[in-house]
């Protein structure tokens, strides 16, 4: 296979990730919009918060739900077509750095995504 293929290949699932960092600023804004309100009046209706800590779960459910094709697709990469340019590894490395801080869910996806880019193959 061309290698220009399997670079458009690894970019598009690159791109396939991208809702993880969209899930990284709203899980910390959410979480932001939690406790500033406890910070400044040091009381909170218990089930305010924990529909908003349903609300960002359920986003991160959602997340992982789209991520599953970019799994499948940088697998392929890294595996079937054994590529590893070094531009993909680190912005693998990068996008799972994200991942990996926003708990729970996107940190197991994360583990893998640190997998995939520590694979060093050839490009031929």
């Amino acid at each position: 296979m061309n290698s220009n293929v399997k670079a458009g290949i690894a970019v598009l699932g690159i791109v396939l990730l991208a809702p993880s960092l969209f899930d990284f600023y709203n899980f910390y804004s959410g979480l932001a919009s939690i406790i500033l309100p406890v910070i400044d009046s040091g009381k909170v209706d218990p089930k305010v918060m924990a529909g908003e800590i349903s609300g960002l779960l359920v986003n991160q459910v959602l997340v992982i739900i789209l991520d599953i094709p970019a799994l499948i697709t940088l697998s392929l990469v890294v595996f079937k077509f054994k590529y590893s340019a070094k531009w993909f590894r680190v912005s693998l490395k990068i996008l799972s750095s994200f991942m990996l801080l926003t708990l729970p869910f996107l940190s197991l996806v994360s583990v893998y995504t640190f997998y995939l880019s520590g694979k060093k193959r050839t490009n031929t």
